[in-house]
């Protein structure tokens, strides 16, 4: 198999495509007015973590809760960009969670109103590694449905999927349950399900042939 691109300098640098490097300053002038709801895993999550830390301006508004899994909810007052983040529903390997905090995605996307200003980012592959493809396929058919319900009603909505991602299997418990060949079947089993919709939305894959992250 062979590669799709290389890293060089913290920039991925595909062999099929040209990407665009933004600058900090581009990126946030891009993103003003902006809505972006984030839906999934720890590996969605991160991305608001990565506004947070990177980007100067964004303040943690959140409701004050001690559990893992409440919302979070940034906001940026100088470009009117807010963040916001809810974990997927069960399964969970996350422990301690009450019910009221634990929320699936189709129910959030059935209540959430969209429109050009609104961006959404889904992902949700990691807590299924120790069920079945077919639990995993039902969940992404009934998030799916929703999205098509919401591009409905609001049709420039932006819709993202995020695949499955590598990660440094350091213990026996990740190395089966987190493993690449687990997320390169997550990974497989989200491009065929979005494919198959006729609504337009975007997939970002984050595997190739061989693992690689791809970008484009």
């Amino acid at each position: 198999m062979s590669t799709q691109g290389y890293f060089l300098n913290d920039t991925w640098h595909p062999f099929r495509c040209k990407i665009k490097t933004f600058s900090v300053e581009e990126t946030l002038t891009c993103l003003k007015g902006t809505h972006i709801y984030m839906f999934g895993d720890s590996t969605i999550r991160q991305f608001k973590e990565y506004f947070q830390s990177t980007f100067e301006g964004f303040k943690d508004i959140s409701e004050k809760r001690r559990f893992p899994l409440s919302p979070k909810h940034l906001y940026n007052s100088v470009y009117n960009i807010t963040v916001k983040y809810r974990s997927h529903g069960l399964p969970l390997k996350t422990p301690c969670q009450p019910m009221t905090e634990i929320h699936y995605v189709f129910n959030e996307l059935d209540k959430l109103q969209g429109g050009p200003d609104v961006v959404i980012l889904i992902s949700l592959w990691a807590h299924f590694g120790k069920t079945t493809l077919y639990l995993y396929e039902k969940r992404i058919e009934a998030i799916l449905d929703s999205v098509q319900r919401l591009l409905e009603r609001f049709p420039e909505t932006t819709v993202i999927f995020k695949g499955a991602n590598t990660r440094n299997n350091d213990d026996s418990f990740w190395a089966i349950c987190s493993s690449d060949w687990v997320a390169y079947r997550f990974e497989k089993k989200v491009a065929k399900y979005t494919f198959k919709k006729e609504f337009e939305h975007w997939v970002l894959r984050r595997l190739g042939s061989n693992y690689c992250p791809l970008f484009c």
